[in-house]
């Protein structure tokens, strides 16, 4: 490396210069025109600070919400209620309090008859997927395992070739029956599922599929256990 002297290289215009000579640290390097300071130290500063912040963020309490977006979850709890409404849950998406998101959207669409009449066609368009999330919902409020889809519904229809197992009628309107009902812990997943007329279904209530085959003597009682 040339030596030059800090004048000599304010001169030409460089950003550094050397002289040969070690700094008050031991360091030989070259320096900097503009603070005089040895290139080393300022790294050697520079990677103290780095490492200083990132001790401080590890020692540094998460917020509800930084935890509830590491977690993945939806809502979170503040330290504070909402000073507008109280509501002590906030989204994490976006730090709104759930009753003040909801509300704002209420209003928003309340009063738009268009916005009403594409959100009721929609429904109507995709009433099995509303009907699927539903039982998905209670199921998993009740603890229980599986899930289903609007397709796999419609791969029922198929498989039953569109007639309730019960009374062979053609199902123009069905029900989505659960074979072993899910208040006596039943399974919820397609492979517990059956699509029934509308009759059948409200006779068969939270009877298993053996039982009420018994009752309509489809099978023998004894084989419906």
């Amino acid at each position: 490396m040339v030596i030059i002297s800090r004048n000599d290289a304010l001169g030409k215009g460089l950003l550094f210069y050397f002289t040969g000579k070690p700094c008050n640290h031991g360091h030989v390097s070259k320096r900097y025109c503009s603070a005089n300071r040895c290139v080393d130290c300022a790294k050697q500063k520079a990677d103290q600070l780095k490492e200083l912040r990132r001790e401080n963020r590890k020692q540094k309490t998460l917020s509800p919400r930084k935890m509830a977006q590491q977690n993945g979850d939806v809502r979170y709890t503040p330290n504070e209620p909402c000073h507008r409404c109280g509501t002590s849950q906030r989204l994490t998406s976006n730090g709104v309090c759930v009753y003040c998101n909801n509300k704002t959207v209420s209003e928003k669409y309340s009063n738009d008859a268009e916005f009403r009449d594409k959100q009721a066609a929609y429904r109507k368009a995709n009433n099995e997927k509303y009907n699927s999330h539903t039982r998905n919902r209670r199921a998993k409020i009740k603890g229980l395992d599986g899930k289903h889809s609007q397709l796999d519904v419609w791969e029922l229809f198929d498989k039953q070739e569109g007639r309730c197992p019960y009374c062979d009628i053609y199902l123009r309107t069905w029900h989505v029956d659960h074979k072993t009902p899910v208040s006596k812990g039943g399974y919820n997943g397609p492979e517990n599922l059956q699509l029934t007329c509308p009759t059948c279904n409200l006779k068969k209530h939270n009877k298993t599929d053996g039982e009420f085959k018994a009752m309509l003597r489809l099978i023998p009682l004894a084989s419906s256990k």
